[in-house]
């Protein structure tokens, strides 16, 4: 039992270590190519979250994203213009780290 145990909490930890180096290896290209985002501050962009094949992603008010087709990477940015501000996110292709496509969460 406790040998099952010790497997399960070790698969568990080396999957969530394979996620977070996945989505820290595609932050810095993804963050590359929202430079051009227009931003009155500097865009804050949250942690990659990865969304398996097959699964969605239920975001702000009741917004929901997917299925997906294959393994991807959301990434939630938000920032400023004029007096209000914005959340989108980007939804990003692990094996080249490209952006798909961005989805706007909410804007004021």
């Amino acid at each position: 039992m406790k040998k099952a145990l010790l497997f399960t909490a070790l698969t568990a930890l080396s999957l969530n270590a394979f996620a977070l180096t996945e989505t820290d290896k595609c932050r810095k290209e993804v963050k590359s190519q929202l430079r051009n985002v227009p931003s009155d501050d500097p865009l804050i962009i949250g942690k990659g979250l990865v969304l398996p094949a097959g699964e969605t992603y239920e975001f702000a008010y009741g917004k929901t994203f997917g299925p997906v087709e294959v393994d991807t990477i959301l990434y939630k940015y938000s920032g400023s213009y004029y007096s209000g501000s914005f959340a989108e996110m980007a939804v990003v292709n692990p094996q080249n780290c490209k952006i798909k496509t961005k989805l706007g969460i909410y804007s004021e």
